[in-house]
């Protein structure tokens, strides 16, 4: 699904790795999962603000969610956790549902992290032009 002329505040690098999804106790919130308070999710994208999600749950905009990501990928040796938000979720016909999450006061270090990997990949991408020799 293209979005023509993109708003996102930062810039977003595709992904295809998993992530504990896991909705906290104690805040108040009014949802739970039909299978416990986590499920697996894949994340499609990432950058410095937030993710794409693609989950075979619903949640609902709004919702607070604690997120867990390994930490390899990054060149970190343990995992990564932090709260997000979730902005949008939106059924993918036979393709579970995809969401948008933004990050909630993530850490300077978790940040700086995130944007190493982004411009690291970014460095590892094939030219999009052949220059003439």
């Amino acid at each position: 699904m293209s979005r023509g002329n993109d708003t996102r505040r930062a810039a977003r690098h595709n992904t295809d790795f998993k992530v504990q999804c896991e909705i906290p106790e104690g805040l108040k919130q009014t949802f739970s999962l039909a299978s416990g308070n986590s499920c697996e999710v894949i994340a499609k994208d990432i950058s410095e603000s937030g993710m794409g999600l693609v989950s075979e749950c619903f949640f609902p905009r709004g919702l607070i969610v604690n997120l867990k990501i390994g930490g390899k990928a990054f060149g970190l040796e343990g995992d990564m956790l932090f709260r997000a938000e979730i902005c949008h979720c939106r059924n993918q016909i036979g393709q579970g549902y995809l969401c948008g999450v933004k990050f909630i006061d993530l850490s300077p270090n978790y940040k700086k992290t995130i944007a190493e990997f982004i411009a690291d990949c970014e460095r590892r991408k094939s030219p999009r032009i052949k220059l003439a020799d």
